[in-house]
């Protein structure tokens, strides 16, 4: 379904924000990443609460979320 990333990865991009919630990620944020793309990535916390409504597709492109 989803695995872990490390912030560090991603820090080095300026500004990286989980498409859910628009928040720039910082080093205190929990963030998954989802299979479909190695960079759709979002906070864990947003990302239980898509999928607790339901929506059982990548919030980017869709992809089935399995």
């Amino acid at each position: 379904m989803f695995s872990r990333v490390f912030l560090g990865d991603l820090i080095h991009i300026k500004g990286v924000q989980c498409p859910i919630c628009l928040q720039v990620f910082d080093e205190k944020h929990r963030v998954v990443q989802l299979v479909c793309n190695h960079t759709h990535v979002y906070h864990r916390s947003c990302l239980t609460m898509y999928v607790r409504d339901g929506k059982l597709g990548c919030p980017v492109c869709r992809e089935p979320i399995a």
